[in-house]
């Protein structure tokens, strides 16, 4: 597999078992990076965009690549779903019902129900590989079930990596950057865990071993989706409206949302007919005047609308 042209991120997943064959590597995973610049030695490290798993959810990419598995085959795809024995829709990965109860492994729910596939910890340990994964999640059932031959280790600080394990491939998840953008977005205290991270890896890089690989993934860095998502509508003969909405409780200061102008909808949306700028009303509340235009009366307001 030529993992150096590699263009989905399915395709350079599916290349890490043979590249920690190669030579020691180290994975570190920033949730909600996205491609926020990290000044690192640009002569060590190449930039890369990759192509995302559909649909583009956490849970979908942790599947992913922890079963080594594209979407449409392990059907884990949201963060909410519902389960045939589970009265209650649960959040993955967490596996808490909506509610907040954490689900007991062995008792709620089986192995089989978390995660049914052979996983990439396990893949490397019957090839003799040894494992370390790092994540403040370790006591998870997700993270039971997924790092199975893999010590696993928690950490409550970044700075608990270290001193590094002497393993053959390290794995680091570490959540801060999305924790801040969900509570505060991007204000000063995400500049803040930037620098700070930016500090770590400096740091990492120096005390990995010679020889060694050291992967920096990020997600929210999504680039190019809109039409990707038109073309899907198209083909489902669906004519949709992109519109501005509300970031409700998962944060951050823009969002955006598909419509179609349906008389069976249940929202409702502004059309400006001079600019264009179309949004929910949760977004813009009943107002008359187009935020993006000097005219008081090119607001066009759609009772129903239904919510794809």
């Amino acid at each position: 597999m030529d993992r150096e042209n590699a263009q989905d991120v399915l395709e350079f997943l599916l290349s890490f078992p043979s590249m920690i064959e190669e030579k020691r590597t180290f994975l570190l995973i920033i949730d909600g990076l996205g491609t926020t610049n990290i000044r690192l030695p640009r002569n060590r490290f190449t930039p890369r965009i990759f192509k995302t798993v559909f649909p583009s959810s956490t849970p979908t990419f942790f599947y992913t690549f922890h079963s080594l598995l594209p979407p449409y085959k392990h059907g884990y795809l949201e963060w909410y779903m519902r389960f045939k024995n589970l009265k209650e829709p649960i959040t993955i990965p967490p596996w808490k019902t909506v509610s907040g109860k954490e689900l007991l492994l062995g008792k709620d729910i089986k192995k089989k129900d978390v995660f049914p596939f052979k996983s990439l910890s396990e893949i490397l340990y019957k090839k003799g590989i040894r494992s370390v994964y790092y994540t403040p999640y370790a006591d998870s059932v997700f993270t039971k079930c997924t790092s199975k031959g893999a010590e696993i280790k928690k950490i409550l600080y970044l700075s608990e990596i270290f001193p590094l394990e002497n393993c053959d491939f390290s794995f680091i998840y570490w959540p801060s950057v999305d924790t801040i953008l969900h509570k505060y977005f991007k204000n000063e205290s995400f500049e803040a865990e930037i620098r700070i991270l930016t500090f770590y890896l400096k740091l990492l890089w120096k005390k990995i071993p010679k020889n060694s690989r050291l992967i920096i993934m990020s997600d929210h860095g999504l680039t190019k989706v809109k039409k990707a998502y038109f073309k899907i509508f198209e083909r489902c003969g669906l004519k949709p409206l992109c519109v501005e909405a509300s970031s409700g409780t998962i944060g951050g200061e823009l969002s955006h949302e598909f419509m179609v102008l349906s008389s069976v909808g249940e929202d409702k949306i502004v059309i400006c007919k001079k600019c264009g700028f179309s949004a929910n009303v949760e977004k813009t509340g009943e107002v008359a005047k187009c935020p993006k235009s000097v005219s008081y009366t090119h607001l066009r307001a759609h009772e129903t609308s239904l919510h794809l």
